[in-house]
C-alpha cells in the first residue's frame, strides 16, 4: 500500500484517479479548494473509504502557509499535481486569477518535491 497526494482531487480527473487508487488498496489525500468543483464529486469516496481517503478543502497556498503542504508531501509516496483553475468561462472572465492559480501555485509543490521528496506527476488543463 502506498500513500498518494492528489492536488485538485475533487476535479473530474482527480476524483476518478483517487477512486482507482483506493480500489487498488492505497491511501489517498485529496487537496482541493473546491473553487471550480463541488464536494459532491468526493462523497462516494468519503463514504466508501473512510479510513483510506482524506479530503482537505484548502488551496495549495493555504496549505503551504500552514505547513500542511509539507506534511502531506512528507506523508506521500507519489504526488499527482492536478490542481488548476479550469473552465473556459473562468479563463475568459478571470484571466489573472487563472494565471496566478495555474502558474504560481505549482512552485511550492515543485520546491518540496525537488528537495528529494516523492515522485510527482504534473498535469494541467489545456484550456488554461
Amino acid at each position: 500500500m502506498k500513500n498518494y497526494l492528489v492536488t485538485g482531487g475533487a476535479g473530474f480527473i482527480g476524483c476518478h484517479l483517487a477512486e482507482e487508487l483506493l480500489k487498488r488498496g492505497h491511501k489517498v489525500y485529496s487537496l482541493d479548494d473546491l473553487s471550480t468543483v463541488n464536494i459532491k464529486n468526493l462523497e462516494p469516496l468519503i463514504k466508501k473509504y473512510p479510513e483510506d481517503f482524506k479530503h482537505i478543502s484548502k488551496s495549495i497556498e493555504e496549505a503551504e502557509k500552514t505547513g500542511l503542504l509539507s506534511e502531506l508531501i512528507d506523508a506521500s509516496d507519489v504526488i499527482f499535481h492536478l490542481a488548476a483553475a479550469v473552465g473556459v468561462d473562468l479563463v475568459i472572465k478571470k484571466p489573472t486569477r487563472t494565471l496566478i492559480t495555474n502558474s504560481f501555485r505549482t512552485p511550492p509543490v515543485k520546491a518540496l518535491v525537488t528537495a528529494g521528496l516523492p515522485l510527482c506527476i504534473w498535469s494541467i488543463s489545456c484550456e488554461s
